[in-house]
């Protein structure tokens, strides 16, 4: 029977030397903050598909904090665009927006 890891904070130094701050540049904290925003974003690009796809249909959309901060049809225009104001761009979510629902393989 396999094993289950025991669940450790994301800071531990015991096994690696080196803290979340120290990888990352940002607290623990802020980290998880970041992760939940992005799963956020995620929920809500799902629910408002359908309306993202009548104004950005075959595009590349970048969504931060639950609105489209960009959109492009070329993803790395759009990511170099983001690049260049990291302050306000940081933590967004790239995504692409199909014309039509993508058959799922089962």
């Amino acid at each position: 029977m396999p094993q289950r890891r025991s669940s450790r904070s994301m800071d531990s130094t015991k096994d690696h030397g080196a803290s979340v701050e120290s990888i990352f540049g940002v607290t623990e904290k802020e980290l998880i903050e970041t992760m939940n925003m992005a799963g956020d974003d995620q929920l809500w690009f799902g629910a408002n598909l359908e309306r993202l796809r009548k104004k950005y249909a075959n595009q590349w959309v970048a969504i931060r904090r639950k609105r489209v901060i960009g959109a492009d049809h070329d993803r790395g225009r759009l990511r170099k665009r983001l690049k260049a104001d990291p302050e306000r761009t940081a933590d967004a979510r790239i995504l692409f927006v199909p014309e039509t629902d993508i058959p799922r393989i089962h």
